[in-house]
């Protein structure tokens, strides 16, 4: 029971305070226009203060329940409810132009291969 507990507070300290110190300097919400969105920038560093989270849930998930898998995923699609429409327009444009690329990959392979 120590170890968990040393484990978490360990985790804490890893996390909590350069994730205060990047939310006291750099705001998380940016007014633009009629409404406000995610600083890019804020939400990049939070993930790289989240590293020994992921790590410690990498641990975990070697073998989840599924209630804890459910779990995981209602947390995640409740974090990422307010930008899904944004996501979904950013995905698709993603998948538009990451298919095209493949094309011209492959194209230049044929070239390659051909010449």
């Amino acid at each position: 029971m120590r170890r968990l507990i040393l484990k978490g507070v360990g985790i804490a300290l890893s996390v909590l305070p350069p994730a205060i110190a990047t939310l006291s300097y750099f705001p998380v919400w940016q007014n633009r226009g009629t409404g406000a969105v995610l600083s890019g920038f804020t939400a990049l560093v939070l993930l790289i203060c989240a590293i020994p989270i992921f790590k410690a849930l990498r641990r975990l998930l070697a073998s989840p329940s599924a209630w804890l898998s459910w779990l995981i995923i209602f947390i995640l699609f409740s974090a990422l409810n307010g930008i899904v429409e944004e996501m979904v327009v950013i995905s698709f444009i993603g998948f538009i132009f990451g298919a095209a690329g493949a094309v011209c990959f492959k194209i230049g392979e044929k070239i390659d291969d051909g010449a």
